[in-house]
């Protein structure tokens, strides 16, 4: 059952003061869609795959850190810290094993669209790219000071690298050329200073590499820490602020004409035109869901998934993404 496979809590619930959850950030599940109804979820070090028509749930395993899935759903790459193994799917064939340069740990992974580079993001901040066929390590990004990268995200043709670190900051970069194209730092307020009460989490970069989604969480001034705001930002790929809006911001959809965000109060999620923020379409769950940590559309773009929790535990919410109607919930 998915009781079993115990999924982290967001940051983004800090906000979500009367439900008692945590305001520490954690590192949230991967999700990763595999067929029309089935996903894998990794969280809590263990893997499993879902699926979501039938129930059917099976563990595949340990995974220390995070995985990802090649784009034609054939190889899935698993970051055991020290290196990264490169697996047959579904069949898990290890066929090989890339090591980064030493007193790297992998934390993060990507793939480019056509599945010929595998991109990993490093607890130390480096941007590591190999050549999957050739197993070559063929660049080294980093950026200074340092800071754990937490997302990597390929524009739809490759040439773009979104780099979202810890401390709120994110690159764009060119990596035929391996330069940045523009360097986005959140961490400051309109008057240069840093503003210490304001949390940043670039999140996605839309499929034609020209817009960044992210959001800013203030921290309550109030004692116990309940009324703290979280705004989507919209961004151009030169920092410009296109629009904002209360949410959290999760993901471009596939075609990046529009963007799916948490909304107050963090038990639904919302779907919003990119071009002008038009609220376009609202996904609820079931009553007894108290929360949801993330939504992803599937593949084929006809579904939503959601993992939330409810009074027994994890969920999963499946909605149809063209009506916003519940099809299936599984804990």
């Amino acid at each position: 059952m998915l009781m079993h496979l115990r999924l982290p809590k967001r940051s983004v619930l800090l906000l979500v003061a009367a439900l008692c959850l945590p305001a520490q950030a954690q590192r949230a599940p991967v999700v990763a869609w595999v067929g029309d109804t089935r996903v894998l979820i990794g969280a809590g070090g263990l893997l499993a795959r879902f699926d979501l028509a039938t129930g059917a749930e099976e563990l595949l395993g340990e995974t220390e850190a995070t995985f990802a899935l090649s784009p034609e759903g054939k190889q899935l790459a698993l970051a055991r810290g020290r290196w990264i193994e490169l697996r047959s799917y579904p069949g898990l064939d290890l066929q090989g094993r890339l090591e980064p340069p030493a007193g790297l740990t992998v934390g993060v992974l990507a793939w480019s669209p056509e599945g010929a580079t595998l991109a990993a993001g490093t607890a130390e901040g480096h941007i590591l790219l190999w050549t999957v066929e050739g197993q070559e390590l063929w660049a080294d990004l980093a950026v200074e000071p340092a800071s754990p990268v937490e997302r990597l995200v390929f524009s739809a043709d490759g040439v773009r690298l979104l780099s979202a670190f810890a401390d709120g900051r994110a690159v764009l970069w060119d990596i035929e050329r391996r330069e940045a194209l523009h360097r986005f730092d959140l961490s400051r307020t309109v008057g240069g200073q840093p503003d210490t009460k304001t949390q940043n989490v670039v999140v996605d970069l839309s499929p034609d590499g020209r817009h960044v989604l992210a959001t800013q969480v203030r921290e309550s001034e109030a004692e116990d820490g309940a009324g703290g705001e979280a705004e989507v930002l919209l961004l151009d790929d030169r920092g410009q602020m296109r629009w904002r809006r209360s949410g959290y911001g999760v993901e471009f959809t596939r075609d990046g004409a529009a963007l799916l965000a948490l909304v107050p109060p963090f038990r639904i999620a919302g779907l919003y035109r990119t071009s002008d923020a038009e609220a376009l379409r609202v996904f609820e769950p079931p009553e007894e869901v108290l929360v949801l940590y993330l939504v992803r559309q599937s593949l084929d773009g006809k579904f939503l998934l959601g993992v939330g929790e409810d009074h027994q535990g994890q969920v999963l919410v499946l909605w149809d993404f063209a009506t916003a109607r519940v099809l299936e919930t599984h804990r």
